[in-house]
Formats: structure tokens, sequence, C-alpha cells
């Protein structure tokens, strides 16, 4: 992933209070954009922090391709910490021929109808967050799935729900399971590979 800034950003918070690093992520027409801080969290106008932001004037709505415009298979993720776990786990599996990953940046958005079309004759794999307590990525998921149906080659949801972390935790997401061992991602018989 690389990232260029071509103008200066009109971030909504003073900037002495930004984390030391942050990194974005947007489409190439820019009409959406995030920014993600490598460690600590942005502070927000009430008082609660975020790990992530939309900048002033900027737009979280439309999915984010990263990958080949003629991928056969896409990976459909939601979050900019899923985005590099994906990046991780396809550079660890050497499968990027054919593979596109397409970020959402929430589960309570939509794929917007304009977007569609570029999922049309594809085989698509959903990878939903599964620790939520309120089951917002799975309900996401299933949304989703039926939405692009119409469209896609094939649809698949697939649970990372029981896979254990290398310091015991549970994997939430794609961003956790980068972390586990090349033996978990072998046992799965391949996240990027269907």
């Amino acid at each position: 992933l690389s990232v260029t800034l071509t103008a200066p950003l009109r971030l909504p918070i003073p900037r002495q209070s930004l984390p030391m690093a942050a990194w974005a992520l947007h489409t190439p027409e820019w009409d959406s954009f995030r920014l993600r801080a490598f460690s600590g969290q942005f502070p927000g106008f009430d008082g609660r922090t975020s790990k992530s932001l939309t900048p002033s004037g900027g737009s979280s709505l439309n999915p984010v391709w990263i990958g080949t415009e003629n991928a056969e298979r896409v990976l459909l993720i939601e979050g900019e910490g899923d985005a590099l776990g994906a990046v991780e786990i396809i550079r660890r599996e050497r499968k990027p021929e054919g593979l596109a990953v397409v970020v959402m940046f929430s589960s309570s958005i939509g794929i917007p109808s304009s977007f569609l079309p570029r999922l049309k004759g594809r085989r698509i794999r959903i990878i939903p967050h599964v620790l939520d307590s309120r089951r917002q990525g799975e309900i996401a998921a299933v949304r989703w799935a039926a939405y692009i149906a119409p469209f896609a080659d094939s649809v698949e949801i697939f649970s990372l729900a029981g896979l254990a972390m290398p310091n015991g935790g549970a994997v939430g997401d794609l961003g956790d399971l980068a972390q586990c061992s090349d033996e978990i991602l072998t046992a799965l018989k391949g996240v990027t590979t269907w």
C-alpha cells in the first residue's frame, strides 16, 4: 500500500494532539478517506478516543479497492486495520495473482449501488469481525452477501471464530489473524485461496 498526499489535510483535531504516526487509506478519487493511528488513539470532541478518523470534509462511505481491477477473487473486509492484515496474509500465502481486497470502513455502512458493478462475475469472500458482543460484523457480512449475490459469481462468508492468537487471545478479525503462525494459516487451507 502506498499513499501520496497531494494537498494539506484539514483535520478536525488540534495538530499537537495527533499520535506520533498515522497512516491513511483512500480511494484513488479521494472520495473515501480514513486516517489510522499506528499506536495510540485520536482524541474526540466528546472526550472519547478513536483509533481512526475521517478528516474534515472527507467521507468513509465508499469502499476502497486494493489490487488489480481484473481480479477473479475479492476479499471483502471491514476496517483499515484489516486491510493491513489482508496485505500481510496475501504476502505470506504468496497468492496475490487474481486477488483484490475491498475495504469497508464500518459494519454500519452499506455497499453503494454504484460500486456493485465492480463485483460482477467475481468470487467474493467476506471476512467479518467475530468478537463483537452485538455481532455487528457478522450481521453486516450477511447483509453485504445478500446485496452482492445478484452481481457476483459466488459469495461466501469466512468465519474466524474459534481461532487463537499466539498469546492465547481469540482471533477477532483479519488484523489478529495476521499475527498468527504460518501453521494456523495453513490449517485454514488458505485465507486467500478459494
